[in-house]
């Protein structure tokens, strides 16, 4: 069966995630097991698709977590754009697995990413990811595993670090995006830093 997992909401198609006693910016997630979802699994949703402009704003939020599925993420395993979405001012720490022999993305913020109009914009602003591949993930990115195929994205990002660990193993390597192929999309970079001492890795500092 098809399933989605996340550390805080499985599957959320164009709905909305409301904190009673504390805010976003501070939302922990610490998760001592594995998310899993063989579908998509991520620190905060599974899949997220929103129905209007969205904007996570993570400052003092803890992010670490270990996922694992075929499109995993430090935040989302896959993210669906019908409107503008923000990931701002976050640290993120993800160990992604791959536990069978589909093809799989790994991304710091998401596994997947695509846009339904060029025109939505995925920003990101301010955000560090660790992240670490205990399996044979095919697509890495410091940010997106892999752009959906025929649906050209915007993505805008500065002030962006990712720190590799044992990721030399990635059949696709990006420090940004892990694969665009196919989707013709706008990559607007700004500041961006890539740690590793991996001399194995065989991509690009950004895609």
């Amino acid at each position: 069966a098809e399933s989605y997992a996340g550390g805080v909401v499985g599957h959320c198609e164009k709905g909305s995630v409301s904190f009673v006693d504390s805010n976003e910016t501070s939302l922990t997630i610490n998760a001592y097991g594995n998310i899993t979802g063989n579908i998509g699994a991520g620190g905060y949703y599974g899949y997220y698709e929103n129905a209007s402009d969205a904007s996570f704003d993570l400052t003092d939020a803890t992010i670490d977590c270990t996922v694992d599925g075929s499109n995993i993420g430090g935040l989302f395993g896959e993210l669906v754009a019908n409107a503008d979405i923000t990931v701002e001012n976050a640290a993120i720490i993800a160990t992604g697995l791959k536990t069978d022999d589909t093809t799989s993305n790994f991304g710091g913020i998401a596994g997947t990413y695509k846009a339904t109009d060029l025109s939505y914009a995925l920003d990101i602003d301010s955000v560090s990811t660790t992240l670490t591949n205990d399996g044979d993930v095919t697509n890495y990115g410091g940010a997106v595993g892999s752009l959906t195929d025929n649906y050209p994205s915007y993505i805008k990002s500065n002030d962006f670090t990712n720190t590799v660990t044992n990721c030399g193993n990635a059949t696709v390597f990006g420090g940004l995006i892990g694969t665009a192929a196919n989707t013709y999309s706008l990559i607007d970079c700004g500041s961006i830093t890539l740690n590793t001492n991996n001399s194995q890795l065989t991509g690009g500092g950004i895609i």
